[in-house]
């Protein structure tokens, strides 16, 4: 056997619970031979070569191994479980190869420029980004049993449609009316216009966030949904949820004290107040933003 060979076989043996001499290690030789001969640069970990391979193998008999392999798209595994380590080397691959091929997929959405673009980021943290600490990244479950064009294909596809019918509605002008204001500020002289002002910090705060971020908000706080519904609808662990909503909350305080410094100004003394109050009952003021009552006769006479 050759060494890659070898530390494989010895990696499926412990998987599998079996002895080393139980491992049909000429097919798996056989099968090596055919991944590096599409990758011979790439430098994988054995064990996380068996882990990937390890489904195709769990309900068959070592003495049946053979077929197995045999069918499966070995340079393909290979590039993928490389991905999964994020070897520099199929990166590249996979910029060069495989991305492409997802832009042209997403094509049939009919995204602007600006928006495929994201999108496309999006789809390359979803595909090759672990969702937390303990978890392997979502490339580390293809089989190679179809090619991994169509695999990541076929992902980026189901992923970009999920994101779009998250999409939050777009605020329309007279929402922006709507937000609530800090209690107090209406004995502040010129409330009209300080009102107008602190309604168009909120506003220009929250849309100048990432659309996840946009997104989360408007869940959150607007939709009422909790960190755990939210951790079911992205696929994340709860704890990795929890940290994405109060990254958000704390880019929009930072961008709403901008904004509403640059359209109140930094020296007018009642902004620090009254922008703070703003952002401790963030969820009145999202609310503010978004027009979620049911129209007349839609849902029911109001």
């Amino acid at each position: 056997m050759t060494d890659p060979t070898a530390a494989l076989a010895e990696a499926l043996a412990k998987r599998a619970g079996l002895a080393l001499v139980d491992i049909p290690t000429d097919a798996l030789q056989t099968f090596v031979e055919r991944a590096r001969g599409g990758h011979p640069d790439f430098v994988v970990s054995a064990r996380w070569w068996a882990e990937q391979l390890w489904p195709s193998l769990a309900d068959v008999a070592p003495g049946e191994w053979g077929g197995v392999l045999e069918r499966l798209i070995a340079p393909d595994l290979l590039l993928a479980v490389a991905l999964g380590s994020g070897t520099p080397e199929a990166v590249e691959v996979f910029e060069q190869q495989l991305v492409p091929r997802i832009r042209s997929t997403l094509g049939r959405l009919r995204l602007s420029s600006s928006e495929l673009s994201e999108m496309l980021q999006q789809v390359r943290v979803h595909i090759l980004v672990a969702p937390n600490k303990d978890e392997r990244p979502r490339i580390s479950k293809y089989g190679g049993r179809g090619s991994l064009e169509g695999w990541v294909r076929t992902l980026a596809l189901r992923y970009a449609i999920g994101q779009r019918r998250k999409q939050e509605r777009t605020i329309d002008a007279g929402a922006l009316e709507r937000v609530a204001v800090p209690a107090g500020t209406e004995r502040l002289p010129h409330r009209s216009l300080r009102r107008r002002q602190l309604r168009a910090a909120v506003g220009d705060a929250f849309s100048e966030l990432s659309p996840r971020d946009r997104t989360l908000l408007r869940a959150r706080y607007v939709g009422a949904k909790t960190a755990v519904a939210l951790a079911t609808e992205f696929d994340v662990h709860e704890s990795t949820m929890s940290r994405w909503l109060a990254s958000a909350r704390e880019e929009l305080a930072t961008r709403i004290r901008a904004r509403a410094q640059v359209l109140i100004g930094p020296d007018d003394d009642a902004v620090g107040p009254m922008v703070e109050t703003l952002i401790s009952d963030v969820e009145a003021s999202l609310r503010g933003l978004f027009d979620t009552r049911t129209p007349t006769g839609t849902d029911g006479e109001k």
